[in-house]
């Protein structure tokens, strides 16, 4: 049995239903999912948070509860119904190269990063892979690589899908 709750109500419900359930937090569709359980009982308690799994994990500490990544859930499907982890925001670096074409460089983050994030990414990647020298600091990199960033939101990325959907099926 599964007892979904709103977020602001999962802490109290976990202390007067679950006790000392240890409880789990795990990406789901637009933000996370957090569960406790008692399979004695054959009880779940469940809410759907809309903040990545690093700051529902840091709101529920503040609230005195330790958490772990999983989660819990009946049958074979979770009980987020999501496809897969959230969708995150993406990162894209454009930059000068030694040829003619540009470079670019993409990646994931699951928090909006700042653009000297995303940045301070690719620099400390190409450092570690050695495609750049540990000598040229993190200032003359940007200055030589003539950076442009751009983050796509969660949001944009499901508005550039719904786009596609409706060009391809007009009304």
């Amino acid at each position: 049995m599964t007892l979904q709750v709103p977020f602001h109500q999962f802490v109290p419900t976990l202390h007067r239903l679950l006790d000392k359930a240890p409880v789990y937090v795990a990406p789901a569709s637009g933000g996370s999912i957090v569960t406790a359980a008692s399979p004695e009982n054959n009880l779940i308690v469940a809410s759907r948070h809309g903040e990545s799994v690093a700051r529902t994990r840091e709101s529920l500490k503040v609230q005195g509860v330790e958490t772990t990544e999983g989660q819990w859930h009946e049958g074979q499907e979770p009980l987020s119904m999501a496809e897969g982890c959230a969708v995150p925001f993406i990162a894209a670096v454009s930059y000068k190269t030694d040829t003619d074409l540009p470079g670019l460089w993409v990646d994931a983050f699951e928090d909006l990063p700042t653009q000297v994030l995303a940045l301070k990414s690719l620099y400390d990647e190409f450092r570690s892979t050695g495609e750049l020298s540990d000598e040229i600091s993190f200032e003359e990199f940007t200055r030589i690589a003539n950076p442009n960033v751009v983050i796509v939101s969660p949001e944009e990325l499901a508005s550039f899908v719904r786009q596609k959907q409706s060009q391809e099926n007009p009304a």
